[in-house]
């Protein structure tokens, strides 16, 4: 048999080359997928932004995903305020009214009422402690989220912070860390942020709010409301009975009807301690002013 003769340089050659592909294959990352990780593999990612505060599992927020570019700045804190202040002071009270003006002529057709008396609760509110409100109802959207504005929500800085040398009181919105900036003008910054901390992290997405005279100012330290309103009693013209002229008066309370007469010549009347003046009436038709 004939032997074949390799030369030494080139089992030497192909020994290598062997060698440095199968080191090649094993040692190498391709640099496209690499990102932050070396030959020491990879470091720790860092927590998402306010997860622990805002984010529900699943969920894909804003402030997780996307609010990685931001300012902070220390928020110099209010005192609290006190209890009472964080929800004013109301008190309640019946009023009986009517809805006829005193000295004006008027006139009712025979069943008509004449007058009614009504019940309602007025409550009245009382702001103790500084407050704000909007002028105007609206809309402050971030790419996120949007927040109603109604006239009246009520508002309590919880502190500031000072941006360029201006300061900006800071609002929460929707009882959230979510924070709106205000000028000294009232007028809303355009960027919001979230207290953490101690801290005010402003993002750099703009919000809009709508529309845009909106701002703030300060609240009413009074208000009112009426709620619960009641029919009382009421008088009507029953036309002429027996040459006297006829009144019936409803009470609502016990559903009963009264009917009160009196003489067609008597001018000034007072009927369930309502005083009215006749000026003229028919069996069909009554004038009569209310004193």
């Amino acid at each position: 048999m004939k032997k074949i003769f390799i030369p030494a340089i080139t089992l030497l050659l192909t020994g290598w080359a062997v060698s440095s592909q199968a080191q090649y294959t094993e040692t190498y990352v391709n640099p496209a997928y690499q990102g932050r990780c070396g030959l020491q593999g990879c470091p720790e990612e860092d927590p998402p932004l306010f997860e622990d505060i805002f984010d529900k599992p699943g969920n894909e927020s804003y402030w997780k995903n996307r609010f990685r570019t931001y300012r902070v700045y220390p928020i110099v804190m209010y005192p609290e305020p006190a209890p009472c202040d964080d929800v004013g002071m109301a008190s309640e009270q019946t009023v009986n009214a009517h809805e006829y003006q005193r000295g004006v002529v008027v006139s009712a057709n025979r069943g008509q009422r004449m007058y009614d008396s009504t019940t309602y609760t007025l409550t009245t509110h009382t702001i103790t402690g500084e407050a704000y409100s909007f002028n105007t109802k609206g809309v402050i959207s971030s790419k996120t989220h949007d927040f109603k504005i109604h006239t009246d929500d009520l508002f309590r800085p919880y502190g500031e912070v000072s941006i360029n040398e201006a300061n900006f009181m800071l609002l929460r919105l929707d009882n959230t860390a979510y924070t709106l900036l205000i000028d000294e003008k009232g007028k809303i910054y355009d960027k919001m942020g979230i207290a953490h901390g101690g801290k005010l992290y402003v993002g750099n997405d703009v919000i809009v709010y709508n529309p845009k005279y909106m701002k703030l100012i300060r609240a009413e330290n009074v208000s009112q409301s009426a709620s619960g309103k009641q029919l009382n009693f009421d008088i009507r013209y029953d036309g002429i009975e027996n040459g006297m002229l006829s009144f019936l008066v409803y009470d609502a309370a016990s559903g009963t009807k009264t009917k009160r007469t009196v003489y067609p010549a008597q001018r000034f009347v007072n009927i369930n301690g309502v005083s009215f003046e006749i000026i003229y009436y028919t069996p069909e038709y009554i004038e009569y002013r209310l004193n």
